[in-house]
């Protein structure tokens, strides 16, 4: 790690894996890292060390520390080894709440003193719904960074009003994605699927889609899910078929061979749905998504235009939107995916 650099510390991913060894398409989760080192400004990933003995019984009980006061342990194993590299950081730019509570813990003891952007997703989530006691310990945490960056709106509200943490520290900006690391935007052909559903976090509503396709067994579904989540679908009907933990090319593969996307999504403050949705619309398809607080609140789409929209948990504004999705014309799916 360059000294004087700005750290990026990133929780550890197969997706961020593939974006180091190469992965254009994987890109998007370093979070403009990329970008920004293209743009000749010091930015460097932070790399984890190897704890000694010693190291992994302190880092141990660190973790069993924060685990116990701010529900999340953090990964002292990986940062611990390596502070005195980080210490010499011209900022640092924490990723998730995991790194970012590690890291705002050793500046409240004083093992750091380095500006600190922190990156918050789906926070009272992680939480469980934090007591108010342990709000009040997450609020303490949080006040010792600089910057709190979040992807939406209603997540910044949220974190001002039920965390209070100050509002003028919080800052909202839609998630995006570099067109380098978008799917094409190539026509139809090829198609093996009426529908793809993509998703990995538990925000996704797929039962909800599962009961949906047990109704409509003329529609071919495809779905791609983390191995995590099969035990969570039940029985499938034979027009439903599954694939999980594939890599974004793959993922694309499936987009390009499949007519519609589907994004059933639960009702929430934070980004779930939105990476996919910005790659089905980037590879115009038409799209049926959850209209969350995030999606409405920072997305400029209009409801039968660019995509179709429904309330999250509204069974009938569901069956209503996959109706509508499963019959439109070449032509008119056509018009939405240039649109």
């Amino acid at each position: 790690m360059p000294e004087e650099s700005v750290s990026f510390l990133f929780k550890q991913s197969e997706a961020r894996a593939r974006a180091g060894s190469g992965s254009r398409f994987e890109t998007y989760s370093l979070f403009g890292l990329p970008e920004l080192r293209e743009e000749g400004l010091p930015v460097s990933e932070f790399e984890f060390g190897r704890p000694s003995r010693l190291q992994r019984y302190l880092a141990s009980a660190l973790r069993r520390w924060c685990s116990f006061f701010y529900n999340n342990g953090g990964n002292f194993q990986g940062i611990l080894p390596r502070l005195r590299e980080l210490r010499k950081s011209r900022a640092i730019v924490a990723t998730s709440n995991s790194v970012g509570i590690t890291v705002l813990f050793l500046k409240k003891w004083g093992f750091l003193q380095t500006p600190m952007l922190v990156i918050s997703v789906g926070l009272e989530l992680h939480a469980k719904r934090p007591s108010a006691r342990r709000r009040k310990r997450l609020k303490a945490l949080f006040d010792r960074a600089d910057t709190i960056l979040v992807f939406t709106n209603a997540e910044r509200r949220y974190l001002a009003e039920e965390f209070g943490m100050p509002a003028e520290k919080i800052v909202a900006r839609p998630f995006g994605i570099a067109s380098p690391a978008l799917p094409d935007s190539a026509g139809y052909g090829g198609e093996e699927w009426d529908l793809l559903s993509v998703g990995a976090d538990w925000m996704r509503d797929f039962p909800l889609l599962v009961k949906w396709g047990r109704e409509h067994p003329e529609i071919s579904i495809r779905m791609v899910v983390e191995s995590s989540r099969l035990d969570t679908l039940g029985d499938l009907p034979s027009n439903i078929s599954v694939e999980t933990d594939l890599p974004l090319e793959k993922v694309f593969d499936r987009l390009a061979r499949s007519k519609a996307v589907v994004i059933p999504v639960k009702q929430n403050p934070y980004t779930a749905g939105t990476t996919f949705l910005i790659h089905s619309l980037a590879r115009g398809r038409p799209t049926l998504v959850a209209r969350t607080e995030a999606i409405d609140d920072d997305y400029q789409l209009q409801d039968g235009r660019h995509c179709l929209f429904y309330k999250p948990g509204d069974e009938v504004g569901f069956d209503r939107g996959l109706s509508l999705l499963t019959a439109l014309s070449d032509e008119q799916r056509a018009e939405m995916g240039a649109h």
